[in-house]
């Protein structure tokens, strides 16, 4: 089944449900533009036609749908934070401390997407089957820099996360299931790169820090955080191998990983000495 004929089968769920509002709007305008793109391409007789008539109503469906259940949670969800036409995590309510970005630190974060016991029973998607290794390719991607402090919870993401260190990074691999949401926010507000599989838990980039970077391994079509992005002012890049919202595990590239992660903190460097 897919995502237009659940949504259109499950009705109104619980506004609880939701991270933010925002997902909902995102949602839709995402549905909107795919079917505003696609027509244009008929248009314009291009061979590249991304989906058929009924796709397309079926999508636009799905964003009425959407649009109708933000205006309904609208009414029933308190405010998360007040900001300018989006509604941006309140960190200070939270009582989290952000330590502001600065050139000699570069504080990674990498989140873990682990079945745990609310999962047992039910599909379990984008699991990164070689984690470990990523996380200590990320390590070892630079000897040049001092290494820094090591946060490293019950995973399996030592590799990618030894790699990071040795390139002068402070990384913390999160499982952010295990943790109360201002810890959720508070480690999310102190990190330069977040690093994840497509995951509900990319929500929080609106919390991060000026000039920080996202590294996503996109799923195809799941492209919802590309515009969580643009509204948390944070630069966002799809990286690793491609992944559909349904793949059950996957193998990511440990050095294109590390390479990414290094073109990532230069951009930083680079946003920070511009501010």
């Amino acid at each position: 089944m897919d995502n237009n004929k659940a949504w259109s089968e499950a009705g109104k769920l619980p506004c609880s449900t939701y991270s933010t509002l925002e997902s909902l709007r995102l949602a839709a305008r995402l549905r909107r533009e795919e079917a505003k793109m696609n027509e244009r391409r008929v248009k314009a007789h291009d061979v590249i036609v991304w989906q058929s008539a009924e796709q397309v109503a079926r999508r636009l469906t799905f964003a009425e749908t959407m649009e109708d259940e933000a205006r309904r949670c609208d009414q029933v969800v308190p405010p998360l934070a007040t900001g300018t036409g989006t509604r941006i995590s309140d960190i200070e309510s939270f009582n989290v401390t952000t330590e502001m970005p600065v050139i000699s630190a570069w504080r990674v974060a990498l989140l873990a997407r682990k079945a745990n016991k609310d999962h047992e029973g039910k599909p379990f998607n984008r699991d990164m089957t070689n984690s470990d290794e990523v996380a200590a390719g990320l390590k070892a991607s630079n000897a040049t820099t001092e290494e820094g402090p090591i946060s490293l919870l019950e995973t399996s993401t030592v590799t990618l996360q030894q790699s990071l260190q040795q390139a002068g990074a402070e990384v913390t691999v999160l499982e952010m299931e295990s943790l109360s949401i201002a810890d959720q926010i508070r480690a999310i507000a102190n990190t330069d790169l977040l690093i994840s599989a497509h995951s509900a838990a990319l929500s929080w980039m609106m919390a991060l820090p000026p000039c920080a970077q996202v590294l996503e391994i996109c799923a195809a079509g799941n492209y919802q955080f590309i515009n969580y992005a643009k509204l948390a002012g944070v630069e966002h890049h799809c990286a690793g191998p491609h992944i559909a919202w349904g793949t059950k595990g996957f193998t990511a590239p440990v050095d294109d990983m590390v390479k990414q992660a290094r073109d990532a903190k230069a951009r930083r460097d680079k946003c920070l000495k511009e501010m």
